[in-house]
């Protein structure tokens, strides 16, 4: 099969099976074949060498050199693993902490989407990483209230963050990602999409200098889901 593709030049870290996928990407875009086995490192990459890491990464640096102490709080991670994109530029920078924030649904012990948190290893789409699945690595029905976070694995880059604690992963449920979006939309009259909701939910128990939360997503998509469970 033929298609546009960007062109990649995987590298992996050495010693490191999670980093399957491509942490550079080619300026270069050209018609190529694109094969199953290639599928998995493409979003990936994309998301992590795009301009939303790059972006901030210069903000932070221009308006905040040195802080420190600080946090980088980036939303739930999505099924193309979009948080990816804001850690990237900051994995270096011990100064810089780390936190994803995955949907915990209706709980732990009940539906959830949290791949990184309660999931096992297993190969989910072409990439090893942390998935839920049963004993027999049959993948599992994730939940979330948020369609984003309704999947049940996570980018391989992320599984490897978290082995190598460089980066943490913490949770937050369907009503705690509601109740950070009806805060949000009421006290800045911005109104969040629902995956970022859940960053929201945490980054209020943080004790940080600076906090940066990614708002990835405009809310009007999630209104109707949102206000109906509000109210």
């Amino acid at each position: 099969m033929r298609s546009s593709t960007c062109a990649l030049r995987p590298r992996r870290l050495p010693g490191t099976p999670w980093m399957v996928s491509a942490s550079a990407l080619s300026a270069e875009v050209r018609t190529t074949s694109v094969l199953p086995s290639n599928r998995a490192s493409v979003l990936p990459a994309l998301v992590s060498s795009s301009q939303l890491g790059s972006g901030l990464s210069r903000r932070y640096r221009r308006r905040i050199n040195p802080v420190s102490s600080s946090s980088v709080r980036r939303p739930g991670l999505e099924r193309i693993s979009n948080a990816i994109g804001s850690f990237v530029p900051f994995v270096d920078d011990a100064a810089v902490e780390l936190v994803g924030v995955e949907a915990a649904g209706e709980g732990l012990n009940g539906r959830h989407g949290a791949s990184l948190a309660a999931g096992r290893t297993g190969v989910l789409h072409g990439a090893l990483s942390s998935v839920l699945a049963d004993e027999d690595g049959q993948i599992l029905e994730a939940h979330s209230i948020s369609a984003g976070l309704d999947y049940p694995g996570v980018g391989p880059e992320h599984a490897f963050l978290r082995d190598s604690g460089r980066a943490e992963y913490t949770v937050a449920t369907d009503e705690e990602a509601l109740a950070a979006f009806g805060d949000l939309a009421r006290t800045e009259g911005i109104v969040p999409a629902l995956e970022p909701a859940h960053a929201l939910a945490r980054a209020r128990d943080l004790d940080a200098e600076l906090v940066l939360v990614g708002l990835s997503g405009r809310g009007d998509k999630d209104l109707a889901e949102a206000l109906a469970r509000i109210s």
